[in-house]
């Protein structure tokens, strides 16, 4: 095993321990405190709140089954067709074909993580 495969993953494993201990503490503390923005997604903020709770409303015209029904169908679509596309494109470029399958797929997955809030917030959008 090279060295830098080493070090690498010995600063991985530190990093690992490190989270383990810092989350057991703030779970033996009793005062509640916040870990961070989770996945990386940015909360919106009180004035932007409002008025997409107010914007979910279904229209007077549909009942609101049909409404969630046909804004989860969209939503569906967009995570499959994105879905798609991400791992085409992972695993079907040239220049990604000598790269490690486990790294392609941790970045399909990461990539998941923006995909799927981008495919509720069309969905809901979709039928206002």
């Amino acid at each position: 095993m090279r060295i830098d495969r080493l070090i690498v993953a010995l600063l991985l494993i530190a990093l690992v321990i490190w989270r383990l201990i810092r989350y057991v503490r703030l779970g033996i503390s009793g005062r509640p405190r916040a870990l961070g923005l989770p996945g990386g997604v940015f909360l919106p903020s009180s004035g932007q709140a409002g008025a997409d709770s107010e914007s979910e409303r279904p229209p007077s015209g549909r009942s609101p089954v049909r409404v969630r029904l046909i804004g989860a169908s969209v939503s569906a679509v967009i995570w499959i067709l994105g879905n798609l596309l991400i791992w085409t494109f992972l695993f079907g470029l040239p220049k990604l074909r000598d790269a490690p399958p486990v790294l392609l797929g941790v970045v399909g997955v990461f990539a998941n993580f923006y995909l799927i809030p981008f495919a509720r917030r069309t969905g809901s959008r979709c039928c206002e």
